[in-house]
């Protein structure tokens, strides 16, 4: 009996075990979980193609699923063919923007348990091709459009005609004016060009509009160029410079870049370097380096032109005056503008220069010497700065015996010391490089116009090290003397008024420098925000030159009388005698450029013929830029032709005036009564607004 007990408690003790490890449900355990997966896990359908097939497979539960979608708008498409195990998804018609729908399979045996895939109905894209081209009078252009994201690839074709304003001013249907469509095709179509020039700052845009959704559309800008005899005055590689201000932020922008003309009106390719404020419309995040550019341009029979930079970010417009011509009738240089910032609150507004290059300066060993530069711009909080300075290139990538002089709203460095590196120039004339001084270092970028000028800016984020940019020339002496300083020098500078920093100082006058004594005295215009400071003079100022080319100046009276001594010329940096850069010390921060002035006699007839005209750098978002022409007839009259971009948004084209002029023996030049300034020489002279309204005056240069 005993042992059949025995026999019996040892078959019980065997059946827990198993049920411990066979089984985990034995005596009542749980079940395992319901899951359901649906494939494909993700899908793009688009919105007339072929509906999409999906599956559900359930495990540890019976009786398949449910299907249902989700997504943002109140059509997500349809189901049809529903079954415990499958569906099949058709979208809807087609989404005005990438539509993303979830579609969700529910386990009947368990309806917490789904399982989802992703479905992606792109919207219709349009997209023309060539993008930006120039179109000369009397030509054909073929054009062709691409659709995507739908079966139907039919288009339907239109043109409309825009000249920039503010507002800008479209005209739609333009045709014939403006062009015609011809032998079109769902998806190409020839466009004929006028037969004469558009209006000045006026464009032809061609559109392609999806015939499944026409909501869905391409474009592109199409510049109309005269014959090869004007567009052919822009040819070659040139590097550029432009800087001003963002509107939003008041923050200074920069770009520099190299641009290739073709002749014929198309940008064929380049690149350029743009900073400013992080959120500036210019870039997507500033600093945005070594962006390659296209474009399109056109020059008109007074040089004034038009000329659009694209890069991956959209298109920037500029007015542009060509000047400098060589025996082939090639611009040298030119002058321009931004012209597209219509509204004074959203844009930025930007005034620059372009120079031809030469391609065989493009490399490291080439860049050698001594030079000298003045950049401006604004420190990292926004305020007004300025330097110039020189140093040693060893033509092997490094910067030697630097020193510069940095005014920071009127916080004086003099005499810094500092060393830097730059690269070799790539096949663009870009270069960059870095400059440590007082422990900071500065990385920057610069494009080679020639050997002997550098187009800079620096390319570390504005928001922590601020932005500045500038010109860097060769200096011809490596041992300067005071009579490196000797007879007339003109001088223009700008910086910020006295006491308002949101309004503009610009000073123009002639220094008479007398070696022998080492003095300098000084005939000047100058508007300070307003206050006007006419034909003043200033002497008893006494300078000594260092054999590195910095000249240090010292004011010990002036006339009309000063009770204290006041900055004029306080720091120059020498390119060659009676050239360079000038610095002030006193708050406004002004900088500015000198240049020997042609021997007399001066009148009237040493203004003739036709100048282009430019903006030299703002330093207030206020200030308003211009580019253009201007012809003098020699004997007192000139006629002005300029565009405008004002800070308000009013973008000007072809303003034309005329002018009375008169030159006295000084060089000093007054257009009409409220415009005044220096000449250089018969081929350059210099002139700022000295009326009282305008309380953020800029610096114009005319040039020939």
């Amino acid at each position: 009996m005993e042992r059949t007990k025995a026999r019996l408690l040892s078959i019980l003790s065997l059946t827990g075990l198993l049920c411990v490890f066979v089984v985990s449900g034995c005596g009542g355990g749980e079940r395992l979980p319901v899951t359901v997966l649906v494939t494909p896990a993700t899908a793009i359908v688009l919105e007339d193609g072929t509906p999409q097939t999906f599956t559900a497979t359930v495990t540890n539960g019976s009786g398949g699923v449910t299907w249902s979608v989700s997504c943002s708008v109140s059509s997500c498409g349809t189901l049809s063919g529903n079954s415990p195990t499958s569906v099949i998804y058709t979208p809807p018609g087609p989404p005005a923007s990438t539509l993303t729908v979830t579609l969700t399979a529910t386990s009947v045996a368990d309806t917490k348990q789904t399982g989802t895939a992703t479905i992606t109905v792109p919207a219709i894209t349009v997209a023309v091709s060539p993008g930006s081209p120039s179109a000369q009078v009397n030509t054909a252009l073929q054009f062709s459009s691409t659709v995507g994201n739908t079966s139907s690839k039919q288009v339907t074709w239109s043109l409309t005609q825009v000249t920039q304003g503010n507002p800008p001013v479209s005209v739609s249907p333009c045709s014939p004016g403006c062009g015609t469509l011809t032998d079109a095709t769902p998806s190409a179509v020839t466009y004929n060009a006028p037969s004469s020039l558009l209006p000045a700052m006026t464009t032809v845009t061609i559109t392609a509009k999806s015939v499944t959704d026409t909501t869905k559309s391409g474009s592109s800008t199409i510049i109309v160029t005269s014959t090869s005899a004007y567009t052919s005055k822009l040819s070659g590689q040139y590097a550029f410079l432009f800087n001003g201000f963002d509107d939003a932020s008041g923050k200074q922008v920069a770009i520099s870049g190299s641009l290739t003309a073709d002749g014929k009106g198309a940008i064929t390719g380049g690149v350029e370097d743009i900073n400013g404020p992080a959120t500036s419309p210019i870039c997507l995040a500033c600093p945005q380096l070594n962006v390659s550019i296209t474009g399109t341009y056109s020059i008109g029979a007074d040089n004034r032109g038009t000329l659009s930079i694209t890069n991956s970010v959209g298109t920037t417009k500029y007015a542009i005056a060509l000047g400098g011509f060589n025996s082939s009738g090639v611009a040298t240089t030119a002058s321009l503008i931004e012209f597209d910032d219509t509204t004074g609150a959203a844009g930025t507004r930007v005034s620059g220069v372009m120079l031809l290059q030469d391609s065989t300066a493009f490399s490291q060993s080439k860049i050698t010497g001594a030079y000298a530069f003045g950049f401006s711009g604004q420190d990292s909080s926004g305020k007004r700065i300025a330097e110039a300075g020189r140093f040693d290139a060893d033509g092997a990538g490094n910067l030697k015996n630097g020193l510069e002089d940095v005014n920071d709203s009127g916080t004086v460095t003099n005499s810094q010391a500092f060393t830097g590196t730059y690269t070799a120039p790539d096949t663009n004339g870009r270069a960059t490089g870095t400059l440590t001084a007082g422990g900071a270092t500065t990385n920057f970028v610069f494009y080679v116009a020639s050997a002997k000028t550098l187009l800079l800016e620096t390319t570390d984020a504005e928001v922590t090290a601020g932005l500045k940019s500038g010109e860097v020339l060769s200096q011809t002496s490596t041992s300067f003397t005071s009579s490196s300083l000797s007879g007339n020098a003109v001088f223009e500078e700008a910086g910020i008024a006295t006491g308002a920093t949101a309004s503009a100082k610009v000073t123009v006058g002639v220094a008479t420098f007398t070696s022998a004594s080492t003095s300098i005295s000084v005939a000047q215009d100058e508007n300070d925000g307003g206050t006007i400071n006419a034909n003043a003079s200033v002497t008893g100022i006494t300078y000594s030159v260092s054999a590195n080319g910095r000249v240090a100046s010292t004011v010990t009276k002036g006339t009309p009388p000063v009770t204290s001594p006041s900055p004029v010329l306080s720091i120059l940096y020498l390119v060659d005698t009676n050239k360079g850069f000038a610095l002030e010390s006193s708050s406004d921060a002004s900088l500015g450029t000198f240049e020997a002035q042609s021997a007399g006699p001066l009148n009237a007839g040493s203004i003739f013929g036709n100048y282009f005209v430019g903006t030299a750098p703002a330093t207030v978002t206020a200030s308003s830029v211009s580019s253009g022409m201007a012809t003098a007839n020699g004997v007192g009259t000139v006629n002005v032709t300029t565009d405008n971009s004002s800070s308000n948004g009013t973008l000007t084209a072809g303003q034309t005036q005329s002018f009375s002029y008169s030159v006295s023996s000084n060089g000093r030049t007054a257009f009409g009564t409220t415009i005044v300034g220096y000449l250089v020489s018969p081929t350059k002279f210099v002139l700022i607004d000295v009326s009282t309204t305008n309380t953020a005056p800029t610096v114009s240069i005319f040039a020939q």
